[in-house]
């Protein structure tokens, strides 16, 4: 953090910064690592607000567990939900063109939401950073496949006129 010009990010040299997962109050960040032999954390942490940070030892997680089949069931949801959006990060990035990711956002958002109109959860700049790509990056794409009629968008929301 830089007090004087707020939080920065990580970017690639071609100005790319990425997103893996934004945490929410009450989630466990690190659990993956817990009994791993490498316990160091692999990526930057940024808090976008104030945060307090619960660190429990290995062997406090082990007497948990052992006492606490609620906490353990818990404990490995987290593990597997983590392990989970790092295998949809990396299917996500892994050998797509920006085209290919937008189109598969859309589809799942288009699932998950149950509607032909896709109402946007993410900002151009949060979408930007989900791909890995710049915001120019993405709206120049974005542009290319509204004029291609694949497409037909504004700021809130998207409808996806291709099927495949």
């Amino acid at each position: 953090y830089d007090p004087n010009n707020g939080f920065k990010k990580d970017y690639d040299e071609y100005g790319n910064v990425m997103v893996i997962n934004v945490f929410n109050s009450g989630e466990s960040i690190g659990v993956n690592l817990i009994f791993s032999k490498r316990n160091e954390y692999p990526f930057h942490v940024m808090a976008a607000s104030q945060t307090a940070i619960l660190h429990l030892s290995k062997a406090s997680v082990l007497e948990l567990c052992k006492n606490n089949q609620i906490f353990m069931i818990h404990l490995l949801e987290s593990i597997s939900d983590r392990s989970l959006t790092l295998t949809d990060k990396i299917n996500s990035i892994a050998m797509k063109t920006l085209r290919q990711k937008i189109l598969e956002f859309l589809r799942l958002e288009k699932i998950r939401q149950n509607c032909d109109i896709i109402r946007l959860p993410l900002t151009k700049k949060e979408m930007a950073e989900k791909f890995g790509v710049q915001r120019t990056s993405l709206s120049r794409e974005l542009n290319k496949m509204r004029k291609e009629n694949m497409i037909i968008y504004n700021s809130k929301e998207i409808i996806l006129l291709v099927t495949n």
